[in-house]
């Protein structure tokens, strides 16, 4: 992630250092939830003698990680909220009747676990503390070893630029995502710290005409008939929440491919993706990302890591940059010009800002820190 000035280098310290403080559906269809985006306080029930009830600081506590998500979100930039499902297969050290995760303000009904003997248990989420640690109580206890959590959720969009949150550019709604360094609980529950690496299966639920982008390609989509359409994104390399990306808009998109090389044995494909109307200066960053690209994989000796490249332009957006595996985000100035009309100084901070975040698809996406004392 790169930013902009020593201000939100600070800014970014600080958080991390907070951090280290801190106590730790689909298209027009509202599933019906409880209001559970509150603190409570932590209750007794079905919770095994010994264990311990309050919330946990700093790093979630061990015995409980996940393997796998599957997250389904309805995403329609005109409304005030995003609906949504996740499972979240985990693996479980030993019986287990209270589950630390994230989760901030959200809206989440009663849910359930199946455990590997395809018994189903009750789930009762709770928010526990203002940051966004959560808790599940499990009722009956589940068994050690595999189990599937599955939740129903709102959440409603950011009123910053953290989290899945809404812009406006020339008086048309879109949807962006920041998730690092702790806003991923802000979108879905999660478990949202960097050590926990797996793969995201995701699917997004959009109005009829829009666009979604997220860190992988579309592989599948089927109209639900209400004037929304779900695609289905192939599965992530294994990823931390951080690096999830959500886009959603009547984008123009740039389509263009990254030559295949000595390393990589084919094209990579490649789009810039603006706002409605911005697509023709995105052509300079999306050919010179193409051998900026080049580059770095011979220098790195390694080939690209992810099954594709987005650079989106974003109209209002808190960093200058931002890492997402696949679909890396940018405040719009940096990669819309008229290329005759450019400045020097605008052409070598596009240059300098692309090369470290392509860099980052490597250091901090292919290979990702435990926690936020290792930042790159």
């Amino acid at each position: 992630m790169a930013f902009q000035s020593i201000e939100n280098l600070w800014a970014r310290s600080l958080c991390a250092l907070q951090l280290c403080c801190m106590t730790f559906a689909v298209g027009g269809l509202l599933p019906a939830v409880a209001a559970c985006g509150h603190v409570v306080e932590a209750s007794p029930h079905s919770i095994a003698a010994g264990v311990n009830l309050a919330a946990p600081m700093g790093r979630l506590p061990e015995g409980v990680k996940p393997v796998g998500y599957t997250l389904a979100l309805a995403v329609d930039p005109s409304k005030d909220y995003v609906t949504g499902t996740v499972k979240i297969d985990v693996q479980l050290d030993s019986p287990t009747a209270l589950i630390w995760l994230h989760g901030q303000d959200l809206q989440v009904g009663e849910g359930y676990a199946v455990a590997d003997n395809g018994k189903r248990h009750r789930l009762v989420y709770s928010q526990a503390t203002e940051d966004g640690v959560a808790r599940l109580d499990v009722t009956p206890a589940l068994p050690p070893g595999q189990a599937a959590l599955n939740l129903r959720f709102v959440a409603p969009y950011s009123t910053g630029l953290a989290g899945l949150y809404r812009v406006e550019a020339s008086a048309v709604p879109y949807v962006f995502s920041q998730f690092e360094p702790l806003f991923a609980r802000r979108a879905f529950p999660c478990f949202d710290e960097p050590r926990f690496k797996v793969p995201f299966q995701v699917s997004l639920s959009i109005p009829d005409g829009l666009t979604a982008v997220t860190n992988t390609q579309p592989v599948g989509e089927r109209s639900t008939g209400n004037g929304y359409t779900t695609l289905i994104f192939a599965a992530t390399n294994p990823l931390p929440t951080y690096l999830l990306a959500v886009a959603v808009g009547p984008f123009d998109l740039v389509t263009a491919e990254v030559p295949r090389n000595s390393l990589r044995a084919h094209p990579l494909p490649l789009r810039g993706v603006a706002v409605a109307g911005r697509g023709p200066q995105m052509q300079f960053a999306v050919g010179h990302t193409a051998v900026l690209l080049d580059a770095l994989e011979r220098y790195f000796l390694s080939p690209y890591p992810f099954d594709k490249l987005d650079v989106l332009a974003v109209p209002d957006f808190a960093a200058s940059a931002m890492e997402n595996a696949g679909a890396i985000t940018f405040r719009d100035w940096l990669l819309l010009m008229a290329p005759q009309k450019a400045s020097v100084a605008q052409k070598h901070a596009f240059q300098s800002v692309m090369a470290h975040e392509l860099s980052h698809q490597w250091f901090g996406n292919w290979v990702t820190m435990a926690w936020w004392d290792d930042l790159w």
